[in-house]
């Protein structure tokens, strides 16, 4: 099981790759997939063991969760993504919180403002956030200066 959260720049980006990674049909180990299979290229929506929520559409829905979400929960081939989780209203961050508690399936949180994401909440992520930053612009020239094509 993993659970994530991904903060700042890139955090969409950076959970959908996660996700790739997981779902690839010729990876050679984790975290090393092929980049070529319809999972790696494909839509992401094609795949039947793949929720991705922004956090307000979830609010705004939480009958799925409600009849769902402790369903895809308890797959543990399964992958959860929730973009902008920020938005989840209070009372659904805290159900979230409980339903995490048994969860088999890869979780991925990400957000811009981790501030506004219950602490209990984090604390289920445990040693697994990782927080995404633009890079200086002498950073990024220095980045292009150095690379090797």
């Amino acid at each position: 099981m993993g659970r994530s959260l991904i903060t700042p720049a890139g955090k969409t980006t950076v959970g959908q790759i996660m996700v790739r990674h997981r779902f690839c049909r010729n990876r050679t180990g984790i975290g090393d997939p092929c980049g070529k299979c319809d999972r790696c290229v494909g839509s992401l929506e094609e795949l039947t063991d793949y929720e991705e929520w922004t956090g307000a559409r979830l609010d705004a829905d939480w009958g799925w969760w409600e009849r769902n979400g402790s369903s895809i929960l308890r797959r543990p081939w399964a992958s959860l993504f929730i973009d902008e989780a920020q938005d989840l209203s209070e009372r659904h961050q805290k159900s979230l919180f409980r339903d995490l508690e048994g969860a088999t399936c890869q979780v991925i949180f990400a957000t811009t403002h981790e501030n506004l994401i219950k602490d209990a909440l984090l604390k289920r992520f445990g040693n697994n956030i990782y927080e995404m930053r633009r890079p200086t612009v002498p950073e990024a020239i220095g980045s292009l200066t150095t690379s090797t094509v």
